[in-house]
């Protein structure tokens, strides 16, 4: 993709970032090759989280292990930022982290809006 933006007339600021026109091959291809690996790590957490109730159902047969909070940290969303004073649509990739909404935001669950350790 960096190899490559300057072909779709992208200047990035920084070597670390890379980007694709989302409607070009190499977008679309990456798009479906991240929707891939999505699916692959829900599987993944469906599997271990089976095999930990399934090893304290032998320890703790009466214990009830809930899901409490499943999110994909490395995904690819569409998000509205400002761009040269535009509103626009863009598609975020957060590699190794997800978005996060500060105390009051309307779309932030209050449940979760405290440090981890305390959820």
């Amino acid at each position: 993709m960096v190899l490559a933006a300057p072909g779709h007339g992208l200047e990035l600021p920084d070597r670390e970032l890379a980007c694709a026109p989302v409607n070009s091959q190499l977008g679309q291809d990456y798009l479906g090759a991240m929707r891939a690996g999505i699916n692959c790590a829900l599987a993944n957490r469906q599997i271990l989280t089976h095999l930990t109730r399934q090893v304290f159902a032998k320890i703790l047969p009466k214990a009830y292990l809930s899901l409490l909070y499943d999110v994909s940290h490395n995904t690819c969303k569409v998000e509205k930022h400002r761009v040269d004073g535009q509103l626009k649509k863009l598609y975020v990739h957060r590699k190794g982290a997800t978005r996060a909404f500060g105390p009051g935001h309307p779309t932030c669950l209050r449940s979760c809006a405290r440090p981890a350790s305390r959820c």
